[in-house]
């Protein structure tokens, strides 16, 4: 579910924000949900993002795994 409790549809704003992180090869600090359900806290240099069948991927390299995702 994202911030504004409607799956799928993320903010213009946060696709905004993250957009302009990718350009400025920003690290950006997210909430990351597995498909069990668990939370994790992570720093991500992110470099894209994908809209697939109403869900929104974030791709980029996670700093705490130390691979891409």
């Amino acid at each position: 579910m994202w911030p504004n409790g409607r799956a799928g549809r993320p903010e213009a704003a946060l696709l905004l924000d993250l957009s302009e992180a990718i350009q400025l090869r920003r690290r950006v600090a997210i909430d990351y949900r597995s498909h069990h359900e668990r939370i994790t806290h992570r720093k991500v240099e992110p470099y894209g993002l994908a809209g697939w069948w109403n869900h929104w991927y974030l791709v980029g390299y996670c700093c705490l795994r130390h691979d891409y995702r």
